[in-house]
């Protein structure tokens, strides 16, 4: 038997298992690697060690590549945080090449929230960005209030997660694994470090990664957790514990945060994890021994939340591998001999489905209240269907959009043969029912202010079907009352697409009239009605709503001499709305459109006071190239047969709406009116208090008359606007300013809805 022969043979009995009983390890021999089989003794059992630490984690990358190069075996893999991310990927068997891919063409901004692109999410999570809520969720439980568990739930990283390790069984031992892992928690109830060996990957690399008020804690089970840093950063003692003889520490650091990187909830709670760490660190790195190997990749320069510098720190990981290369390659194989070991750890893992692989089976855990056929029909993927993971992305960002889950991820497997997909979705610990909160303060320079301030309780999941239930209550320059029971009728196919909903609503508010410029009367309108509308849902962004309304009005004089000839009336009619909305954003959008169709017509039959019609269409379309934005915005009302109420007209004026205008200013039952508008995102920043801070300019042309004649006859109004926004943790932000031709100009300050 030639010595090259020899050589592969006993990497391989090697590689089966560390019990093996001692033998002649060629790659511990000089005279092995220049052909004579010189008996030695076995190869030291290798154990990587990779620590947390948040963005700098990414350095766990460059180390494993440069490992791989230097031919070094990895028989165990023990992490903590974002060391049991890189390592339950690499150790499922996922190559390093596509895990760094995966890491660098991640959207980190993105991924730090819980929010699913708004055009995933269902019309009734869409209609709430109407008013403006907050995105402080308090549940209402028996109990009382219940809070969220943390800043984000980690939904995107469970995703994330779950695209890393797709090829990983759902549940299993841990040490079936291609390369054995551990990863570390820390137990909440208990304080103590917690070590998963088994279940499933995703939730084990979910719960190591739990920052303490950034990211919610975790529950397997019966127990929940905190991240696995608080109890073992540097988890040695594990890597040990699985048998390794020498291990391989890479300790991306616990080192205080910086001030600039202290301005979030986030970067607040990661700073809180460091000290609470830095103990058990010390106390890791004094338990090495001489033949182990420390690596300290200079990370300075990147904090833990620095995600955007993931690239700067798998090169500073690879760098300082290279520079240890001496050292460490008394622990390298020959090339054939490493070959072969990785070959045989690799075959340990299932056959992997690939893409557009067909799927024999979709499979639904996890649920409490909600309908498994919904969220399959949500999802869109159906057995049969080739597998596309953007396509699967795309659904489960759907079905997160819903509102109802806190998590949902998914695994692959093969199940005999069949290619099955598993989803396992958890619905808000603290829900299913929520109170929310909205703020409106207005004000400008020729006007009074005006303040809101909205609660909503927020009832979901009545049945298996989705029903809902929300009634609001608002404060403030406009006093509000409503309820609505919104009813889907049917859990699955064509039924699920129609809806039927009931409201009642009491609305009582200032109603001004201007003449040249001046108001000379305010009435306190008190508005009644109720109302049932049939819907159907044409498409996830698209919605077409019928129904009948039962409306009464009373006016109060409150300022001025002016007076209704008649201050009651009913509007009671039937009403159409058609919706297409698929806008990135309610308050900046960038990209979409907004197409709204209303029709109203108030019916003598029904008990209206006067007869009439009206209707009214507007749409927005938004163009983006880097951080410029060209938005047009058109908008055309008549009203037919009658003359419409007062109550009812079209108006014109205030910000963006002819912005050298008072809101509200100009009334008639016709109206045109077209804008044309640009925006530059000035800063692409994200913390606790908000994101973003755009500069705007726009032109604003319009008409308004009571009958079409007189709208084609009229003159056209022209107004201008500048303006500066950002998102807000209390809505939308504006300071606009506005002028028209022979007007004075008018200062606009918004907080929530404009």
């Amino acid at each position: 038997m030639n010595s090259r022969l020899l050589v592969i043979l006993f990497s391989l009995g090697c590689a089966l298992g560390a019990n093996a009983a001692p033998g002649p390890d060629p790659a511990a021999s000089p005279a092995a690697a220049n052909g004579a089989a010189a008996p030695v003794k076995a190869r030291p059992k290798v154990g990587l060690v990779l620590s947390g630490g948040g963005a700098r984690g990414a350095a766990h990358i460059g180390v494993i590549k440069v490992l791989e190069e230097l031919r070094v075996p990895i028989d165990f893999i023990a992490g903590s945080s974002m060391g049991a991310l890189v390592g339950a990927a690499y150790a499922s068997g996922t190559p390093v090449k596509e895990l760094e891919q995966d890491l660098l063409s991640q959207d980190w901004d993105r991924l730090l929230t819980d929010e699913s692109p708004r055009v995933d999410r269902s019309f009734l999570r869409k209609e709430e960005d109407q008013n403006r809520l907050l995105r402080l969720e308090l549940g209402v439980k028996r109990d009382g209030i219940r809070l969220p568990p943390g800043a984000i739930t980690g939904q995107k990283f469970d995703a994330l997660f779950s695209q890393i390790t797709r090829n990983a069984p759902p549940t299993q031992d841990f040490d079936q694994l291609p390369i054995p892992f551990r990863a570390v928690a820390t137990d909440a109830e208990s304080g103590t470090m917690h070590v998963f060996a088994d279940g499933r990957l995703v939730d084990a690399m979910r719960a190591s990664m739990s920052v303490p008020g950034a990211i919610a804690p975790y529950q397997v089970g019966e127990r929940i957790y905190l991240d696995g840093g608080l109890t073992r950063n540097l988890p040695v003692d594990v890597a040990r514990k699985m048998g390794a003889d020498v291990v391989i520490v890479v300790n991306i650091g616990t080192p205080l945060l910086k001030k600039q990187d202290i301005q979030s909830l986030v970067g607040v709670s990661l700073q809180m994890v460091n000290i609470l760490t830095e103990q058990n660190v010390r106390a890791s790195i004094d338990s090495l021994n001489k033949t182990d190997h420390l690596l300290s990749p200079p990370l300075d320069t990147i904090g833990a939340t620095d995600f955007k510098l993931v690239g700067d720190a798998i090169n500073i990981g690879a760098a300082t591998a290279r520079a240890n290369a001496q050292a460490l390659s008394v622990l390298s194989l020959p090339a054939d001999a490493y070959a072969a070991f990785r070959q045989l750890q690799l075959a340990r893992a299932p056959a992997p489905i690939g893409d557009r692989d067909h799927l024999a089976d979709v499979r639904v855990t996890g649920l409490e209240r909600a309908s498994a056929e919904e969220l399959k029909r949500t999802l869109g993927v159906k057995p049969g269907d080739p597998l596309d993971f953007r396509k699967l992305n795309l659904g489960v960002s759907r079905v997160f959009g819903s509102g109802y889950f806190e998590r949902v991820n998914y695994s692959l497997l093969n199940d005999s043969g069949r290619n099955v997909l598993a989803i396992d979705a958890r619905e808000k610990s603290w829900g299913p029912n929520y109170l929310r909160f909205g703020l409106s303060l207005n004000a400008d320079t020729v006007g009074e202010g005006r303040f809101n301030l909205l609660m909503r309780y927020l009832q979901t999941q009545f049945n298996s079907w989705g029903a809902e239930w929300r009634t609001d209550f608002q404060l403030g320059r406009d006093r509000r009352v409503a309820t609505q029971f919104f009813q889907p009728l049917g859990a699955s196919g064509w039924r699920n697409a129609l809806s039927v909903s009931l409201g009642a609503e009491a609305v009582r508010r200032p109603l001004d009239f201007y003449q040249n410029d001046v108001r000379f009367t305010q009435f306190l309108l008190t508005a009644n009605s109720k109302a049932i509308d049939l819907g159907l849902d044409l498409s996830r962004n698209m919605v077409l709503r019928i129904g009948v309304v039962d409306s009464s009005n009373v006016t109060q004089q409150n300022i001025g001499i002016a007076t209704f000839a008649d201050p009651r009336s009913r509007d009671n009619g039937a009403r159409a709305r058609f919706l297409y909305d698929d806008l990135d954003d309610a308050s900046f959008p960038r990209e979409g459109r907004l197409l709204q169709l209303d029709y109203y017509a108030a019916l003598d039959g029904l008990g209206a006071s006067e007869k009439f019609r009206r209707a009214e269409g507007n749409f927005q379309q938004h163009l983006s190239s880097g951080n410029n934005t060209a938005s047009i915005a058109l908008r055309y009302g008549r009203g037919y047969d009658g003359t419409i109420n007062l109550f009812n007209r079209f108006s014109l004026g205030g910000f963006l709406q002819l912005s050298g205008f008072r809101p509200g200013e100009l009334l008639g039952t016709n109206v045109a009116f077209a804008r044309a508008s640009y925006q530059r995102r000035l800063t692409d920043f994200q913390n606790v208090f908000g994101k973003n801070l755009y500069a705007g300019f726009s032109t604003e042309f319009g008409k308004i008359a009571d009958t079409p004649e007189a709208l084609r006859a009229s003159d056209v109004r022209r107004s201008a606007t500048l303006y500066l926004g950002m998102e807000t943790v209390l809505g939308p932000f504006y300071i606009g300013y506005g002028k028209a031709k022979d007007r004075g100009s008018i200062f606009y300050l918004f907080l929530g809805q404009p």
